[in-house]
């Protein structure tokens, strides 16, 4: 895909703009819920005060637990 890096002249503020549009495919059903995790994990008030990652503390987790990472 094709994305320019824009450089506005005055304020030399830059940004990239796309030079495609998407297009939903009308004839999919809609359930409102897109692609279900396997593992659901909700960030809490607690998680997101202490900065902590809980859906990378629980990808490690299941890793370690696989045996695929030591």
């Amino acid at each position: 895909m094709i994305i320019p890096d824009v450089t506005l002249p005055r304020t030399r503020v830059r940004f990239r703009l796309p030079l495609f549009r998407l297009v939903i495919d009308k004839n999919i059903a809609k359930n409102g819920k897109g692609v279900e995790p396997n593992v659901f994990i909700n960030a809490t008030p607690e998680t997101i005060r202490k900065g902590v990652d809980a859906k990378m503390e629980k990808a490690l987790q299941l890793i370690k637990q696989s045996g695929q990472l030591r």
